[in-house]
């Protein structure tokens, strides 16, 4: 049976009672968060995938600066070695790579047409950042919040804090504090690629890349937040860490297959399931990088959605356990 956010208290309190409790209850949220991000920083797995996607975040920036330095570099000796006048030479340079460079962007974002936001294209770095994100945040989050509630469960540890907190209030706390955590890695990453850039891009400006940082910051918290519901629900289902990691590959593998659907052809005998491919948050992708209000908002709404079910899912698993 599911219990209420406070139990034993009755609903019916005067509005100063319920202010008092809602108080309290964010306290409780708050203290669970600390504690919950102390023990999981100090975690050698948490510290040891922070220094992966920090590594991997360097070392793809580096890759993908020289290779755009070695592209413009070829492409000018080549226009050198015919006799072309130098200042022609390098405003043709420039203007291909700048074609070739938003055809690439085009590639990674997906859209079908739609355009991509000034503020990401203004940047060489930030789609690179951007769709190496989208490709393995959710792993990250994954390995790093698998066992949030199936190693307390394996412990049993969770008997003690119930009677501390109810159970909501520990289940938003432990969310808090993996969201923090998947934040300041993916800041961590963003500033260390824009240091690379910044060092290695004779005409990289950290300044004029923050807007469209800001922007990926903004198109990531709702982005992440869906996986680490997902994670949260495998994590209240099964009690063994092991398994629930497991659940939570299969579960985020199998969205994605699904997404899959939307390129099976309108005319094909299977045309009938492509509505599905809209129940896979691999779906909503594309629209984190359209220009305008509309494309991120929906995207965004939509990852808050399926991270919102996902936790909903996993309260009322908790609620019904016999800890």
């Amino acid at each position: 049976m599911a219990r209420a956010p406070f139990p034993g208290i009755d609903k019916a309190l005067p509005a100063g009672g319920r202010v008092a409790l809602e108080h309290e209850m964010l306290k409780q949220i708050e203290t669970i968060a600390r504690h919950e991000l102390s023990i999981t920083v100090a975690t050698r797995r948490a510290l040891a995938s922070g220094a992966l996607y920090l590594v991997a975040a360097l070392m793809g920036g580096v890759a993908y600066v020289k290779s755009l330095q070695a592209l413009q570099a070829q492409a000018t000796r080549a226009l050198s070695e015919r006799g072309g006048d130098p200042a022609q030479v390098s405003a043709a340079v420039t203007h291909a790579a700048r074609e070739a460079y938003e055809r690439f962007v085009a590639f990674l974002a997906g859209t079908d047409g739609a355009g991509v936001a000034s503020s990401l294209t203004d940047s060489l770095v930030l789609p690179a950042f951007l769709w190496g994100s989208l490709a393995f945040l959710p792993f990250l989050v994954v390995l790093t919040s698998f066992d949030v509630v199936a190693s307390d469960l394996q412990s049993r540890a969770l008997c003690y804090s119930v009677l501390r907190a109810p159970r909501f209030s520990i289940l938003l706390g432990k969310l808090l504090a993996q969201t923090l955590l998947f934040v300041g890695l993916s800041v961590i990453a963003s500033l260390a690629l824009l240091g690379v850039a910044e060092s290695s891009l004779g005409d990289f400006r950290v300044i004029a890349a923050l807007p469209g940082l800001f922007r990926v910051w903004l198109t990531l918290l709702p982005y992440g937040f869906c996986y680490l519901g997902l994670a949260t629900l495998c994590s209240s289902v099964l009690k063994q860490p092991t398994l629930a990691l497991l659940m939570a590959f299969a579960v985020m593998m199998a969205l994605r297959f699904i997404g899959l659907l939307a390129h099976i052809p309108e005319g094909s005998a299977l045309g009938v399931l492509r509505p599905l491919c809209w129940l896979s948050p691999a779906q909503y992708q594309s629209g984190l990088w359209e220009a305008g209000l509309r494309g991120p908002l929906l995207s965004s709404l939509a990852y808050l959605a399926f991270g919102g079910v996902f936790v909903m899912l996993a309260r009322r698993v908790l609620d019904g356990r016999d800890l």
